[in-house]
């Protein structure tokens, strides 16, 4: 008995494992084609799905609004300015024609560095993206900022030579290697920006309406047309779904078996 025993539940679970578990959608349609069943009804709430070309197109289109975040740091200007402050006493002033130029180089640094200044990758990177604005984090405080306000390595160079080209000579400045003074301040911020990106996109919802149970979907005869194909193309989605769910495929397995037994 134990060995007829054994014999059957290998034999049924053989033959079970085999078997196929998918539940298949068995429509097939097509837009602006007939239906070529019969009457199909709802027989559970399910979402109308948009196309990922659709879903693609809204994210593209919110794209424009997206502000990437990037980090001020404000201890770059200090350790520039006292930089330029120890280069002045050791070697600037024999250069220079008066202190005025190393007031006028320490203001024109400093208003650089309060509008920011972006490495050359970070400004490329805004660049390809057409990004016309970011959020400026300066002590977990955010500020909308323009990126043509902003400043790069090579803009704020020629903006200490040609700030005041009429009290101080262009030729005298070239002379002090001013480039030394011009560190990057803000930096993108990885995290807070992709967080910012998937807040946006989640915002483009991916179906377009609801589907009610015990709803007609379409008849035999009548033309599929596109807002058809939608929830035809949704319910199978559906379908697929819910027939590979851990449920599905567990009470799936049980008929089968039992079915084998």
């Amino acid at each position: 008995m134990l060995y007829k025993c054994l014999i059957f539940i290998v034999t049924v679970s053989v033959i079970t494992y085999f078997m196929p578990k998918e539940g298949k959608f068995n429509y097939e349609f097509d837009i602006n084609t007939p239906w070529k069943y019969g009457l199909l009804q709802a027989s559970f709430d399910f979402p109308i799905y948009k196309s990922e070309e659709q879903v693609q197109k809204e994210q593209d289109s919110l794209l424009v609004y997206y502000q990437p975040y990037f980090m001020m740091d404000k201890n770059v200007e200090k350790d520039m300015q006292t930089k330029l402050r120890d280069d002045y006493n050791q070697t600037l002033k024999f250069l220079l024609p008066s202190m005025d130029y190393y007031r006028h180089i320490s203001k024109t640094l400093k208003r650089i560095y309060e509008r920011g200044l972006l490495s050359t990758g970070d400004a490329q990177l805004l660049a390809d993206d057409s990004i016309s604005s970011i959020q400026l984090v300066d002590k977990n405080m955010a500020t909308n900022q323009a990126v043509d306000q902003l400043f790069t390595v090579k803009g704020a160079y020629e903006h200490l030579l040609n700030a005041d080209t009429l009290h101080y000579s262009k030729r005298i400045l070239q002379s002090c290697n001013l480039d030394n003074y011009l560190t990057p301040n803000i930096s993108y911020d990885l995290e807070k920006s992709e967080a910012a990106l998937q807040d946006l996109l989640s915002s483009v919802s991916w179906a377009s309406g609801m589907v009610i149970n015990g709803q007609k979907i379409i008849d035999r005869g009548e033309i599929i047309n596109e807002h058809t194909y939608d929830i035809l193309r949704s319910l199978q989605k559906v379908w697929e779904k819910r027939s590979e769910s851990a449920k599905e495929i567990r009470l799936t397995f049980m008929g089968q078996a039992l079915l084998v037994s």
